[in-house]
């Protein structure tokens, strides 16, 4: 027996269609005009005015929109040098989230985008989608580099799981003992699995011999996947990180473990971990 549908729920669909057909009978009757329902959207144009005090030498700036006086504060023009903006760009911000929808819609929103929103060329779309992506990068390479420092506080853990292995420091350099390797399946890392790299490759010891092994030779995602996790070129060289892709030999070790894995080699033997590990 098929369960009838609420009031609630048939008032929900049926609302909609009798509202347009209500809508389309009336502007067929009146032939009114197409501008009634036209959406006002402001003109953020600013107006600025500058004011002489009584001494005849200081002066004031003036902003207004709409007609509409919109004061800078102190605390204001910090939040313009730090958002990398225009004086006139946060008198706008103010009146949009005043006085338009936006504010209610969206009122934690970042100030570029909001800009960006209510832009009405394509030069002034790019001037603050070039202000926003240059923040979010900025942020990015901040946060990373303070997780990186983080972990380079915790102590390094020791590997488990000890299996016999052949004497393996005399085929690594002469200042290294153990041999991490990190396979990589390239099509398939995302989030989680560079944050997984990431861990893993800043918790290395100066003792030990880094390798990052990919599945398959796709350049443009092995550079994402670096970056990512902090891997630039200065760090391969500097930390002698190799990075290298072989699918054979990614599968002769990974033995039902989920990518990304890694193995960790000493003289004593050698330890495997995934990301689920």
């Amino acid at each position: 027996m098929k369960k009838k549908k609420s009031l609630v729920t048939r008032l929900t669909l049926v609302t909609p269609l009798a509202l347009l057909l209500a809508s389309h009978t009336q502007a067929s009757g009146t032939k009114q005009n197409a501008t009634t329902n036209k959406i006002h959207v402001a003109e953020l144009k600013v107006k600025t005015t500058q004011v002489i005090g009584l001494d005849g030498k200081s002066q004031e700036t003036k902003y207004e929109v709409d007609g509409i006086e919109i004061e800078l504060t102190p605390s204001d023009r910090a939040k313009v040098k730090n958002w990398n903006l225009r004086n006139e760009d946060w008198v706008k911000y103010k009146y949009a989230m005043e006085y338009t929808p936006r504010g209610i819609w969206s009122p934690d929103l970042d100030p570029p985008i909001v800009l960006g929103n209510l832009s009405k060329t394509e030069a002034e779309r790019a001037r603050y989608s070039r202000v926003m992506n240059a923040l979010e990068l900025d942020r990015r390479h901040r946060e990373i580099a303070f997780q990186l420092t983080a972990i380079n506080q915790l102590p390094t853990e020791e590997a488990d799981e000890i299996k016999p292995s052949t004497a393996l420091s005399r085929a690594l350099p002469p200042e290294k003992t153990i041999l991490k390797s990190i396979f990589i399946d390239t099509a398939t890392c995302e989030k989680e699995c560079v944050h997984f790299v990431l861990l893993e490759t800043a918790g290395t010891s100066t003792r030990t011999k880094l390798n990052i092994i990919f599945t398959t030779d796709d350049k443009s995602k092995q550079e994402k996947i670096l970056l990512g996790a902090g891997i630039t070129n200065t760090k391969i060289r500097d930390k002698q990180i190799t990075v290298v892709t072989d699918a054979e030999t990614t599968q002769q070790y990974r033995e039902g473990f989920d990518f990304p894995f890694l193995i960790i080699q000493n003289d004593e033997g050698l330890t495997r971990r995934d990301i689920s590990s």
